[in-house]
């Protein structure tokens, strides 16, 4: 039996990070090598896909003492908030077709309040697809929109080489490791820069090789809804140094659509 899931916002933390789609049991085979986090706990997500997950929480991260700094183009909801930081619109990398972590580390140390009162809450779009370290596994969708036709077009993406025999489950879950190994790092440089702080870990939904694109609207398989929380503390010697961010001006003609299927969303 599916217990119901938490209020994640009445556990104790200050930073809250989400690792998009993350399963559990590869953060827990991932922190194994990892000093600085804790046992790896497991719970019943809100929802199966970001959009469901920020649904449940807008009000949450709409909150005066929040500040959401998200990759996640599924931020809209949250446009009215001056707590709202969407890195999505500011540093997304057209050549890969995600924002990369660094870019959203750097963006939270510098959004960060160290009022005693406030929170953090840090969305990275990793380890969902695109992978980083190996882009050729990417979430490239087309929607047919534009033909009324509700079907989809799983054009170029992961899922579709996988449907098609093209590759190897066992190397889309290679690309996915090193896509959350990749993060991971991010993980810890911005715990070390916000040592003071209790970091908490943990995910919007899960991810399944079997389904189409990884977390499909109804799933309802453990490995979609349940998903990671675990503690993370600095590191000595983290791999990088964050850097004075460049954030673009915003605009509002930014192609909303266009950046959720680069992600596999539409």
């Amino acid at each position: 039996m599916k217990h119901k899931a938490p209020n994640i916002f009445n556990r104790e933390w200050d930073v809250l990070v989400i690792l998009d789609a993350c399963r559990v049991d590869s953060l827990e085979k991932q922190v194994r090598d990892r000093d600085n986090y804790g046992d790896v706990a497991e719970y019943l997500s809100v929802g199966a896909n970001s959009a469901t997950w920020l649904d449940a929480y807008e009000e949450k991260l709409k909150s005066d003492d929040i500040v959401y700094v998200s990759a996640n183009p599924h931020t809209k909801p949250c446009l009215d908030s001056n707590g709202c930081v969407e890195v999505w619109k500011t540093n997304w990398d057209e050549g890969l077709g995600t924002v990369r972590a660094e870019d959203v580390t750097d963006a939270a140390l510098y959004h960060y309040d160290p009022k005693p009162s406030n929170r953090l809450v840090v969305h990275y779009m990793q380890p969902h697809f695109p992978s980083v370290p190996q882009p050729q596994f990417n979430s490239g969708f087309d929607k047919k929109g534009v033909t009324g036709d509700n079907e989809s077009n799983w054009s170029g993406s992961v899922w579709e080489q996988l449907n098609n025999g093209d590759v190897a489950n066992e190397e889309v879950q290679e690309a996915y490791t090193e896509n959350l190994k990749y993060v991971l790092d991010e993980v810890d440089v911005l715990t070390t820069f916000l040592s003071d702080c209790t970091v908490s870990v943990t995910a919007d939904h899960g991810n399944s090789f079997t389904e189409p694109y990884g977390h499909p609207d109804r799933a309802t398989s453990d490995a979609v809804r349940q998903v990671p929380w675990c503690y993370a503390e600095a590191i000595e010697d983290p791999k990088r140094h964050p850097k004075d961010i460049e954030m673009s001006s915003m605009d509002d003609k930014i192609d909303v659509e266009k950046r959720l299927s680069s992600l596999g969303y539409r």
